[in-house]
């Protein structure tokens, strides 16, 4: 098995939202960081935490899903949060996770404020994380295919504040050739099953 097919093998995620769009935050800002870190902490340095307006999505690698441990976890980061508030828990796993990736990308390309917005956030967290695990390379790669893709056929708001953005405050030198190749197979793949 290449070491390709092995990460994708591991690719888990877990999708946490707020029933209805509310606009409101799954957690506060200033412990999203904390969560993140307890995670890493937990499940090992290979776990991305993405907060958007539409809620929280934990991408991971291990061979374990871990969904009910990490929705568990949210409540140490947010103890007032009752468990009946209305909060949706999905995961997914291997190369769905990927597809769902990048279709977060381009529904958040009809929301022009939102879009920028969490562009943003991503490139952030792709600066902080600097590349330094495979699944944050993978999902850079995931990012930026789809943010070029947006860009060649004219369908993403904001276009050139983002390469404006991307310029100034994108510094990430690494793009594996192999983890390159592989995203861009699994997104090919679902654009062709969409």
């Amino acid at each position: 098995m290449s070491l390709d097919t092995s990460l994708i093998n591991k690719l888990q995620s877990v999708r946490i939202r707020i029933k209805g769009f509310k606009r409101k935050a799954v957690l506060p800002i200033d412990q999203e960081l904390n969560y993140w870190e307890y995670l890493k902490l937990t499940l090992g340095e290979n776990v991305f935490v993405v907060k958007t307006a539409l809620g929280l999505d934990i991408i991971y690698l291990s061979e374990v899903e871990r969904t009910a441990y990490i929705h568990q976890a949210l409540y140490l980061f947010k103890p007032l949060l009752n468990i009946d508030t209305g909060i949706t828990v999905k995961s997914l796993s291997n190369e769905h996770v990927l597809k769902d990736f990048g279709n977060i990308v381009k529904t958040l390309s009809k929301h022009p404020q939102l879009f920028l917005s969490s562009c943003k956030k991503l490139i952030q967290k792709f600066n902080h994380t600097q590349l330094r695990t495979p699944l944050s390379q993978l999902l850079y790669n995931c990012f930026d295919a789809e943010l070029n893709a947006l860009i060649k056929v004219g369908n993403i708001p904001y276009a050139s504040k983002i390469e404006t953005l991307r310029t100034q405050q994108e510094h990430i030198s690494l793009e594996p050739k192999s983890l390159s190749n592989l995203t861009k197979r699994y997104l090919s793949n679902s654009n062709h099953n969409n």
